[in-house]
């Protein structure tokens, strides 16, 4: 019987020597190049992901246009914002919210 080969990656980040799983590395990298203006690390509002070089979490984002505001207004009203981070904020989004399962369901009792 053939024993699966495993891949490991190391690589230093922020003062941190990190040893991933290839396969997890390499869709953590395709992330990051697909989505060049969003930061996930604990360090800034806990892990939730934001806008780089903000404090502006694509939830916050989404909450906006929610309320009815538009990207052009979002970006009027916080000029650290671009049009294309927005945008690609609503991206991550729905890129991400897609692979949630909701379940309805009544406990017995």
């Amino acid at each position: 019987m053939e024993k699966a080969a495993h891949f490991w990656v190391a690589f230093y980040e922020k003062n941190n020597f990190v040893l991933l799983n290839k396969l997890r590395y390499l869709k953590i990298k395709k992330m990051r190049e697909e989505f060049k203006h969003i930061i996930s690390t604990p360090e800034i509002l806990g892990g939730k992901p934001c806008i780089r070089g903000t404090r502006i979490s694509v939830q916050l984002i989404l909450e906006w246009i929610g309320n009815g505001a538009n990207v052009g207004e979002i970006v009027k009203q916080h000029p650290l914002l671009t049009k294309e981070a927005v945008e690609e904020a609503v991206k991550y989004a729905a890129h991400f919210g897609k692979n949630d399962l909701f379940f309805d369901f009544k406990l017995a009792g």
